[in-house]
């Protein structure tokens, strides 16, 4: 198994906007219905919640999280965050059981 922990710093005034859009466009969904996904969801921060939004994701196995970074609701991901998103951290950790 392989995840990722991904903080969004979500540029100031815009979570809900960028939350907005996320649901709007079904990416968690959709996600989730790719193969080899385990897990794939979004937390708001409790003691940041204008600013951090976190991510986990688990996936079957590295290829399957590489297959992910090729779909059509990947790549418009990476526009809203464009829009929405100052930065991004990502922590990665393999072979989790």
């Amino acid at each position: 198994m392989t995840g990722l922990n991904v903080y969004y710093y979500v540029k100031k005034g815009m979570m809900q906007s960028f939350i907005e859009a996320l649901n709007f466009n079904n990416i968690a969904q959709q996600c989730r219905d790719e193969i080899g996904c385990l897990q794939y969801d979004y937390f708001i921060s409790e003691d940041r919640p204008d600013e951090v939004l976190l991510l986990i994701e688990r996936w079957k196995n590295a290829e399957a999280q590489k297959v992910h970074t090729t779909q059509p609701h990947f790549i418009l991901l990476q526009k809203l965050k464009a829009e929405f998103v100052e930065k991004t951290e990502f922590f990665n950790y393999s072979d989790c059981k």
